[in-house]
């Protein structure tokens, strides 16, 4: 059975939720390499909101979302209808050039603060494009959840 485009986008959120329990989870771990992994989960995860939040306003048709350009109109266009400010998209786009930086073998350094700051745009975004809004608690619970489904 097919799922509904309200099922799709509840999946699809889900994934986005759990790319950010899992960059929460690196965060918080002692792995050297841990912050840059965390960072590409997150640019990952706000990548993919923004995908299907302007595929389903009809902002942009499904073969034009997978361009370094498209990152930018996407985020822009999000700007243009309000559900961002202007300091919200400069500093995604500060981080999603650090991301490029790792892509471009530049091995860039990432801070504990930046991957905080990261993770709370990304919540910004899924709390103003999808109303999806969770407390600390919430957080708390679908990481442990996430842990749980990594280990088993």
């Amino acid at each position: 059975m097919a799922k509904t485009d309200s099922g799709l986008k509840e999946s699809a959120i889900n994934e986005i939720t759990g790319q950010i329990c899992i960059a929460s989870i690196l965060n918080e771990s002692k792995i050297e390499s841990a912050n840059i992994l965390a960072l590409l989960n997150i640019n990952t995860a706000i990548e993919n909101t923004l995908k299907l939040y302007c595929l389903n306003s009809g902002l942009i048709r499904e073969h034009e979302t997978d361009s370094e350009e498209q990152f930018h109109a996407m985020l822009s266009k999000t700007k243009e209808q309000n559900k961002i400010v202007e300091n919200e998209r400069s500093a995604i786009i500060k981080f999603h050039e650090l991301s490029n930086q790792y892509h471009q073998e530049q091995n860039p350094k990432v801070d504990d603060a930046s991957i905080v700051e990261y993770l709370r745009l990304a919540k910004i975004l899924l709390a103003h494009l999808f109303d999806f809004r969770a407390s600390k608690d919430e957080w708390e619970k679908m990481k442990a959840l996430v842990k749980k489904t990594m280990i088993e």
